[in-house]
């Protein structure tokens, strides 16, 4: 019985042992992606061109996502405020055009509070007349200096476009608009297609955005600054496209 207990007692001690191991492991991995991100971050705010204001919107929509990424989001979904906005109007601080994957949800990825980010959102974050009117009542009416188009990885949309093949319906209509991004991605050689056309979706998702004579106008007058950006659907870090 004694050696009984022995045994027992030492692949307890073995399993614990493992367990803590991948367990610091785990907490080492998730710390160095924080870290990276933080860098990343702190990169692409020195870069950044816009008005202080849009600058300190893409701060707070940074910080927020470092908060995400470490467990720590604290948005204000309060009684008070919701009763402050519904009496006294929104204000969000940027503008946000993301995809309608379930697994981007803009608000939480970002630790926004209610009121905070006006968000749009459509299959693989493409943009049409609708979507820039909406982006146009968010920068001339409601004021937010940025504007942040938001793709993400493993976008079924953006993947579909690069399988090739009908969709069907409607959704055609949004893989036809992604497909050039993908021959781009294709002409330029790509190692990974896919990352790359999701980048390129991005940018066509801006250079759309730019044909609103409005934001334009906006942009020269130093009121809204448009940037990129991708969100990493594993590790939860966005990274802005330079």
């Amino acid at each position: 019985m004694k050696k009984f207990w022995i045994v027992f007692l030492a692949i307890a001690l073995t399993i614990s042992t493992t367990a803590c191991s991948h367990k610091s492991k785990s907490n080492d991995a998730k710390s160095e992606t924080i870290d990276t991100s933080v860098a990343s971050n702190a990169k692409a705010l020195d870069a950044f061109d816009g008005s202080e204001e849009a600058k300190q919107s893409l701060a707070k929509l940074l910080s927020g996502n470092e908060n995400y990424m470490s467990g720590n989001i604290t948005p204000n979904i309060s009684a008070a405020l919701r009763t402050d906005l519904a009496t006294n109007g929104q204000h969000p601080y940027a503008i946000v055009i993301t995809c309608s994957d379930s697994r981007v949800p803009a608000e939480l990825i970002l630790d926004s509070s209610l009121g905070d980010i006006f968000v749009i959102r459509t299959a693989g974050n493409v943009v049409s007349d609708f979507e820039i009117g909406s982006v146009e009542y968010g920068a001339e009416h409601l004021g937010c200096p940025l504007i942040l188009v938001l793709g993400h990885t493993n976008c079924g949309a953006v993947t579909a476009a690069t399988e090739g093949g009908e969709a069907g319906g409607k959704i055609q209509s949004i893989i036809d608009e992604i497909a050039p991004s993908v021959q781009k991605a294709k002409e330029a050689g790509a190692t990974d297609v896919l990352s790359k056309a999701i980048e390129l979706n991005v940018m066509n998702s801006i250079n759309r955005i730019l044909t609103s004579d409005v934001i334009n106008e906006l942009i020269e007058e130093e009121k809204v600054a448009v940037i990129g950006g991708v969100y990493d659907i594993s590790t939860g870090t966005i990274t802005i496209i330079e």
